[in-house]
């Protein structure tokens, strides 16, 4: 009960330890949430390269090869950026022939993805042989390889 004359408030302390625990909350959750949308836009990639090489099986099939037989080495893919619906390019996709029977497709970080540095550069190969770094760690690599791709695949 107050007295005549008394006001009511928060003292200091009381408003240091809620600026302490905002403080704490907020520390832990955004490297949380920033992580959590890295591995999103990752899995945004990894899906579009998989539908770019779902479409080039289905070039090979049809024509015998994966690149254009006027020009060998190279291919058009018909969507370059990931995600491919619009939005804020997170990824360039990219198409490398190695020969008429072989590819790496490939998908590089943007500036809105580059702090991505645990996976980097990931790529898939005909062979279904899955790369991240650029192709320093991949499916076919020592068991080490093969678990870091697996945490970024």
């Amino acid at each position: 009960m107050r007295t005549k004359g008394t006001q009511g408030g928060f003292s200091l302390i009381e408003v240091v330890i809620v600026a302490a625990i905002v403080g704490i909350t907020v520390a832990v959750a955004v490297p949380s949430y920033r992580s959590y949308t890295i591995k999103t836009k990752r899995a945004a990639a990894q899906a579009d390269l998989m539908e770019l090489s779902h479409i080039m099986e289905r070039r090979f099939t049809a024509v015998g090869r994966y690149d254009e037989a006027d020009d060998p080495g190279t291919y058009v893919l018909p969507f370059a950026t990931s995600p491919k619906n619009g939005g804020e390019v997170e990824y360039n996709l990219a198409f490398d022939a190695i020969d008429t029977i072989s590819y790496v497709l490939e998908a590089t970080p943007t500036v809105g993805q580059d702090q991505d540095t645990h996976c980097g550069v990931i790529s898939i190969t005909e062979a279904g042989v899955k790369c991240i770094l650029g192709g320093d760690s991949c499916t076919n690599g020592d068991a080490a390889a093969q678990a870091a791709v697996e945490e970024c695949w």
